[in-house]
């Protein structure tokens, strides 16, 4: 039996490895991954990456509650804000809960902060927004998970320190 299981793991471990493709690799990340990788595609406007992050049926709740269901609605949303727009957003994550069994959730919720820098391509002043994000992943039937839900709340953003004058 020994002999079997260390034949068994040589050959696992002398397999060559089969590149994934980006999909199949978005497929296997946890949500600590998606959120980095989510920021990463949102700042430099990859339409297709971020989307990818998102089960087909998602839900995209933006900072003026306004609501879009499904990957169309989402992704019209995004191309027509990264037509107008460059972002710079940080999250800070404050508090995850899973929901099912413990060694076999069927979702993961994060709450957090943003603050997310926005300049309108057109102007060089950067507004502000801050506030809180509450993610929701599900599963993938592929392994890993994916983005369902994402939502965005405003709250008033900290006060920026003022340089010391000299």
């Amino acid at each position: 039996m020994r002999l079997t299981a260390f034949l068994f793991t040589a050959l696992l471990t002398t397999l060559p490895a089969t590149p994934l493709t980006a999909q199949e690799q978005s497929n296997v990340l946890v949500p600590p991954q998606l959120r980095v990788q989510l920021v990463a595609d949102l700042e430099h406007q990859q339409l297709d990456d971020v989307m990818s992050l998102f089960t087909t049926d998602a839900t995209w709740v933006d900072s003026n509650a306004h609501s879009f269901s499904g990957g169309p609605a989402i992704r019209s949303m995004l191309a027509d804000l990264f037509a107008h727009k460059s972002l710079h957003v940080q999250l800070t994550l404050t508090n995850q809960r899973l929901n099912g069994e413990p060694y076999t959730p069927s979702a993961l919720q994060e709450f957090g902060t943003y603050l997310d820098a926005i300049q309108a391509k057109n102007k060089a002043s950067i507004s502000r927004e801050c506030g809180l994000f509450h993610f929701t992943y599900t599963r993938n039937p592929e392994g890993g998970w994916l983005i369902s839900r994402a939502e965005w709340t405003t709250r008033p953003c900290p006060a920026v320190p003022v340089a010391a004058s000299r």
